[in-house]
């Protein structure tokens, strides 16, 4: 069976630091955890994503707090199903990612420290990965139809009848709905970054040989490298290539003060714009910014 849906409903956490417990019921859309720094809103999205993947270290520097979080998953047929999860015992094929672009991380597995342009550079290399693969799904479905268009191009100069010509013509439009069909996640990923762009005249350039990701400036001849970048714009970038890299499976994903160096005007809106990339997606959020909250459902914010 394949979810359509998965949702954290409730979350249980017992004796952080020995002393202190929390217990949060959660919406299966999105949920906005407001408060005052320092108030524990990081260590509760961080013992979350630990439990899942059982990630000892982080359970042992907040003292191995007992967690159980409950789980709900909806399939293609309407059947709902209920699950717990503990540190000792998570689910098979549970997807959740933690966005985190105010901290630096340090990388324990290959002893590196990941800054913002870190993130941005290892998300950008596997975002040309999933170009690959979706040129690769347009190739096998209209391949041979691409073989038989080039051959009538090659020798559209001598021979051809308005057969051919209609025949190209045909194959061409064949080869274009296909091709737009498969790259409609791209396309919308692009024209949703530009419409937050447009404001400074930048667009993204997807389909460049020499790099996944580049920055088009209006009226400059020479493109951006993504690590040039403000901050913000990284920011921005970071949450949405997390998003569409996802390829529209379900997941969760947790962001911590995700408003960080965002623009006042994207603050209320992108939240929205993530649901339009991925609408099977839980969104689980920690700020101490009320402006995330603007055009939200009383049951999306908790404090």
């Amino acid at each position: 069976k394949t979810a359509k849906t998965a949702a954290i409903t409730h979350v249980s956490i017992k004796k952080i630091f020995g002393y202190k417990n929390i217990e949060w019921s959660l919406d299966q859309d999105t949920n906005i955890l407001i408060g005052k720094n320092g108030c524990g809103k990081s260590t509760l999205l961080k013992l979350i994503y630990a439990c899942i993947n059982n990630d000892v270290d982080t359970l042992e520097f907040y003292k191995s707090p007992y967690i159980e979080l409950t789980v709900s998953k909806t399939y293609d047929n309407g059947e709902a199903q209920e699950s717990k999860i503990t540190p000792s015992q998570s689910l098979a094929n549970m997807n959740v990612v933690l966005v985190n672009t105010f901290d630096i991380q340090y990388d324990k597995h290959n002893d590196d420290v990941i800054d913002l342009d870190n993130q941005l550079m290892q998300l950008v290399a596997k975002f040309g990965e999933y170009q690959r693969s979706l040129t690769q799904i347009v190739n096998k479905k209209v391949g041979v139809q691409k073989i038989e268009r080039d051959e009538l191009f090659k020798n559209i100069s001598t021979a051809t009848t308005p057969e051919d010509l209609s025949r190209l013509q045909q194959l061409s439009i064949e080869i274009k709905n296909a091709t737009d069909e498969i790259n409609k996640p791209l396309l919308a990923f692009k024209n949703l970054i530009d419409n937050y762009f447009s404001g400074t005249n930048k667009s993204l350039i997807i389909d460049n040989e020499d790099a996944p990701l580049l920055i088009k400036i209006e009226n400059k001849p020479e493109a951006l490298k993504v690590t040039q970048l403000s901050s913000g714009e990284k920011q921005l970038l970071i949450i949405f290539l997390t998003v569409i890299l996802q390829k529209a499976k379900p997941f969760i994903l947790l962001m911590d003060e995700p408003e960080t160096s965002l623009h006042v005007e994207w603050q209320s809106t992108f939240i929205d714009k993530i649901k339009e990339l991925n609408s099977a997606i839980q969104i689980i959020i920690a700020t101490h910014n009320p402006l995330i909250a603007l055009n939200r459902e009383h049951g999306e914010i908790g404090t």
